[in-house]
C-alpha cells in the first residue's frame, strides 16, 4: 500500500509520524484538522478514487463549505469528466447558499461547453 502526506501529498513511508517533505507533524494534523477539512484536502489527492470518495462525501453531508473546492478540483482535472459530473450533483445536493453560486460561478470558466451549459442550468440561467 503507498501511504501519503496528507498536506503536501507526497508518497511517504508507512507509519511516518513526521512528513521528510513538508516537515507536517501527521499525529498533529490528525488530531486537530475537522473531518470536512480532512474531505477538502482529499480533493487535491493524487490519486483520483480518493478525490472521488471525499467529492462523494462532501455532497451526501452538503457541507457548503466544501462547495469552492469542489469546483477548484473540477478545473484542476477538467479532463476527468466522471469526476466533474459527481462535483456537479455534490454542489447540486448542497443549499442554495452564497457559497454554492460561487462555486458555480467558478465552474462557468470549465474547458467543456457541457459541463457550463450544465452549470448555467443550476444557475437558473
Amino acid at each position: 500500500m503507498i501511504y501519503f502526506c496528507p498536506v503536501c501529498f507526497r508518497e511517504i513511508g508507512n507509519g511516518s509520524k513526521i512528513c521528510p517533505y513538508c516537515g507536517t507533524d501527521i499525529v498533529h494534523w490528525e488530531k486537530k484538522t475537522t473531518y470536512v477539512d480532512k474531505l477538502i484536502f482529499g480533493l487535491g489527492h493524487p490519486v483520483s478514487e480518493v478525490r472521488m470518495a471525499a467529492i462523494l462525501a462532501l455532497g451526501l453531508g452538503r457541507w457548503v463549505e466544501g462547495a469552492i473546492p469542489l469546483a477548484k478540483c473540477a478545473l484542476r482535472w477538467p479532463m476527468d469528466r466522471v469526476q466533474t459530473d459527481a462535483i456537479l450533483k455534490s454542489l447540486e445536493r448542497i443549499d442554495p447558499t452564497p457559497q454554492r453560486v460561487s462555486a458555480l460561478l467558478l465552474l462557468l470558466s470549465h474547458p467543456s461547453r457541457t459541463i457550463r451549459k450544465r452549470v448555467e442550468e443550476l444557475l437558473g440561467r
